[in-house]
């Protein structure tokens, strides 16, 4: 696996499917500390997705390496941003299992901040460890300054990040 060949692509709506598909896996991971169920179809609920091809503000980008689909970032600005000061929030984030711990997730990052330099917000279930210590990770080793608090958006805990990208070099 070459992750210099790494891209970060707007995904068309011709090919939202890729997504919904996707997303059913990250729900899956996910369920570990959300609970969530799957419908009595044996499905998760991806229906919202639709509106990251109709609404300007939603951006859905697929990561690829070697031209391969390794996983997906829903990313929300404009009058999706967060009411609290944000550019972009990071609403999904997603690596398939096979291209984790490989530098895929922190090059990916790194290539999203250079396409998308502004204020962020990211946020982890508490719960979830490995997200937080993945985002941690990656405040560290490119000197994010950040600050924390916890929300409660949809009555679920979560712990956020708020920062500032500029470009990297």
């Amino acid at each position: 696996m070459d992750t210099d060949s790494l891209e970060i692509v707007l995904i068309e709506s011709k090919d939202r499917h890729i997504i919904k598909n996707l997303y059913s896996l990250y729900l899956h991971d996910l369920s570990e500390y959300t609970n969530e169920d799957v419908s009595l179809k044996g499905l998760y609920d991806t229906k919202f997705l639709d509106l990251f091809w109709r609404k300007d503000g939603l951006i859905p980008l697929l990561i690829k390496v070697d031209s391969k689909i390794a996983g997906f970032v829903l990313l929300q600005s404009g009058q999706y941003a967060p009411s609290t000061g944000e550019d972009y929030y990071i609403s999904q984030f997603f690596i398939l299992r096979e291209y984790r711990r490989k530098g895929v997730g922190k090059k990916t990052v790194k290539k999203l901040f250079n396409q998308f330099p502004g204020k962020y917000l990211v946020g982890q279930i508490p719960s979830n460890k490995p997200a937080i210590n993945f985002w941690k990770s990656i405040y560290k080793s490119c000197r994010i300054i950040y600050e924390e608090n916890i929300g409660y958006p949809q009555n679920t805990i979560m712990v956020f990040q708020h920062f500032k990208i500029n470009k990297f070099r």
